[in-house]
């Protein structure tokens, strides 16, 4: 059985959990996944499609990146800026985003 390492806010372990474990706390909004090893879901994605933080033919400014959104896949979010070149973001990376398109 797989197991998670469990990091505060500080990244100072706090124990290990299985994996299903982890996935409840992250699904409950208990915890955060920040990073994975190739072998562990990227939850990011996930959320960024359930929240509907942002969506095909948004205009948004994400990781310096100012254009409107092409796809939203569960790892990679594809945006073409201004001047029409394409960029791939990955989603584990976004930490903040600004919709023009979506209004408060």
């Amino acid at each position: 059985m797989s197991r998670t390492l469990v990091l505060n806010a500080t990244y100072e372990p706090l124990g290990v959990v299985t994996d299903r474990r982890a996935l409840i706390l992250v699904l409950n909004h208990r915890a955060t996944m920040v990073e994975d090893s190739g072998d562990v879901l990227r939850f990011s994605g996930i959320f960024m499609l359930i929240e509907d933080q942002y969506g095909v033919g948004d205009t948004v400014d994400v990781l310096e990146v100012q254009g409107i959104v092409e796809k939203v896949g569960l790892r990679v979010t594809i945006v073409r800026d201004g001047s029409g070149t394409l960029w791939y973001l990955r989603n584990g990376e976004i930490l903040k985003v600004g919709n023009q398109s979506q209004s408060g």
